[in-house]
């Protein structure tokens, strides 16, 4: 809960800044990182029913980017097993004109300044859990994570909160490796997608034929092939960042055999 203070300015973005520069992390418009669900969310935004991993929508002038537990990567597994199912990882928000940083007083103690680097600065507050991005006097991406007290639930995932700030605005390299052995009707194959290590990185797949039994959101999927002798299959892979727009995708392409008579 916020602290009553005598003057409080209400940022564009939800968050509540106080004259002292404290950013009230524990809450965007009641959405609680840890401790709010998909459920909560679609009850105040019901475009995000159909999202099962994440939510990406448009807000009146700014983006809002909304990471589920689900979305985890297979790294992440363990997290995920202490999670509820669909908990709300992080919430990032990106402006299309930045609010002015001025008087928000983010160079005292409690934050921790990156840069400058060639996309400005970096701002993080370990204790409340709020990663800013200000580039030329504005803020041009707040993401919101638990404070430190919980971040110890997914520490592989919040282990480093600058990396929640968009340095690089491309995604890295991607690659799809199709299956390299013969594979008959019925089999189930493998599809892997290989980049960089990054636990922000979020994979979503779709294959043209079979079915997905395993590793939809993580890097490497398994795929039934029951029914489709004969056919082409091709995985496709969607990457991105969490808390960036930025999509990538790759695919690759694999012959199913004949069924023999």
């Amino acid at each position: 809960m916020v602290k009553s203070l005598p003057t409080i300015i209400v940022f564009a973005f939800g968050a509540i800044f106080s004259c002292h520069g404290t950013v009230a992390a524990k809450d965007w418009r009641g959405l609680v990182p840890l401790h709010s669900t998909k459920a909560d969310v679609v009850r105040l935004y019901p475009q995000c029913s159909s999202s099962d991993s994440y939510c990406s929508f448009r807000l009146k002038k700014q983006d809002v980017f909304i990471v589920y537990s689900s979305n985890l990567a297979h790294s992440h597994e363990g997290c995920g097993e202490r999670l509820p199912t669909d908990t709300i990882m992080s919430i990032t928000i990106t402006p299309s004109s930045g609010q002015g940083v001025e008087g928000l007083r983010l160079s005292e103690p409690q934050y921790r300044k990156i840069g400058p680097t060639l996309w400005g600065y970096i701002y993080v507050n370990e204790t409340e859990g709020v990663v800013i991005r200000a580039k030329s006097g504005k803020v041009v991406q707040i993401s919101y994570v638990p404070g430190s007290a919980e971040r110890s639930l997914c520490p592989v995932y919040y282990g480093n909160l600058e990396e929640f700030a968009s340095l690089d605005p491309n995604l890295p390299s991607l690659e799809v490796t199709c299956p390299k052995t013969r594979i008959e009707p019925g089999d189930t194959i493998q599809f892997s997608a290989s980049s960089v290590y990054n636990p922000k990185i979020s994979f979503s797949w779709t294959v043209s034929v079979g079915r997905i039994v395993t590793g939809q959101y993580t890097d490497q999927i398994s795929v039934v092939t029951e029914g489709f002798d004969g056919e082409k299959i091709t995985a496709t892979v969607e990457m991105r960042i969490l808390g960036d727009s930025h999509i990538q995708a790759a695919s690759c392409e694999a012959k199913i055999n004949q069924k023999r008579n």
